[in-house]
């Protein structure tokens, strides 16, 4: 009898995250993420459409830890309290964003170019 390994699949979303300011940082959840940059889930934001922040992740799967600087393009209020912001990357490493599209081979949201 031949033993076959049991593959898991992890969920690729949410994913915690920290979006750090210059006064706090605030923890929230990403519910996806692109080339471009993601959407995320944050308690008590006050964060407007051009502010520049301080993205802090770990991607799920293959663990990369990203660090990078984002710029919140859209924010929507939600039900108690909770905002979800839509952040655009800016002035990525190639090897953060190498390990973003990692991710995004691994979950079938981009194909192996």
């Amino acid at each position: 009898m031949s033993k076959q390994a049991v593959v898991k699949k992890v969920k690729p979303y949410p994913f915690p995250a920290q979006v750090k300011l210059e006064a706090a940082t605030l923890a929230g959840s990403v519910t996806k993420m692109t080339q471009q940059g993601l959407l995320i889930e944050v308690h008590g934001s006050s964060l407007q459409p051009g502010e520049k922040v301080e993205l802090q992740f770990v991607t799920p799967v293959l663990h990369g830890a990203v660090t990078t600087a984002a710029v919140v393009v859209k924010v929507t209020s939600q039900l108690k309290g909770i905002s979800l912001l839509e952040l655009h990357f800016r002035s990525q490493t190639p090897e953060h964003m190498a390990r973003i599209n990692d991710f995004l081979i691994h979950t079938g949201q981009v194909r192996r170019s």
